[in-house]
């Protein structure tokens, strides 16, 4: 079988103070979900060579991804970020896109990933979300699996419909187009 050739951003602080208190554990949570989906056997992981912390690093790093022909691209979500940086990088990483984040307790990557699922939804690109322990191989494999190749934002992103025009939507609920 061939392995989903998958890039990996993490997204961190803007304000340069926090970014560097949490940039080994931004860079030791990306290993951990670099090794369970490596584990797993399906995909191969190319991961960010620099945890983001501005719009600049996002296009960049978007930019490699692109370059390195990635197929799915994951923005992992270790502690709060500000969103657009999720918004810079899409603009340039390929899609579709997974949002992940871990639910330790005394990070709040949820709420930076819920952030960024906001400002994703008001331009109209498409993703999906997950979110666990990063170092559960099995479940990795097997929802993140199903996202990527079986359905929902993924699945159609796979047979060409990448993104919504900008500023329209569609309900997850019956997947037809509704007037926001």
């Amino acid at each position: 079988m061939k392995k989903i050739k998958v890039g990996l951003l993490t997204m961190s602080d803007g304000r340069n103070y926090l970014h560097a208190e949490y940039e080994q554990l931004n860079f030791k949570k990306q290993l951990e979900i670099a090794q369970a989906l490596t584990k797993t056997g399906l995909f191969e992981v190319v991961e960010g060579t620099r945890i983001i912390n501005s719009n600049t690093v996002a296009k960049e790093e978007g930019i490699r991804l692109r370059e390195s022909s990635v197929e799915v691209t994951i923005f992992n979500y270790t502690i709060w970020c500000y969103p657009q940086y999720t918004v810079a990088a899409q603009n340039f990483a390929p899609g579709p896109y997974l949002l992940f984040s871990n639910l330790h307790p005394s990070e709040c990557g949820m709420v930076g990933m819920l952030a960024a699922a906001g400002s994703l939804d008001q331009i109209g690109v498409k993703y999906s979300r997950l979110w666990g322990d990063e170092n559960d191989v099995e479940t990795l494999r097997t929802r993140y699996y199903r996202q990527s190749t079986q359905s929902g934002p993924c699945r159609e992103a796979h047979l060409g419909s990448r993104r919504l025009p900008r500023r329209q939507r569609r309900t997850d609920l019956s997947g037809n187009r509704i007037g926001f």
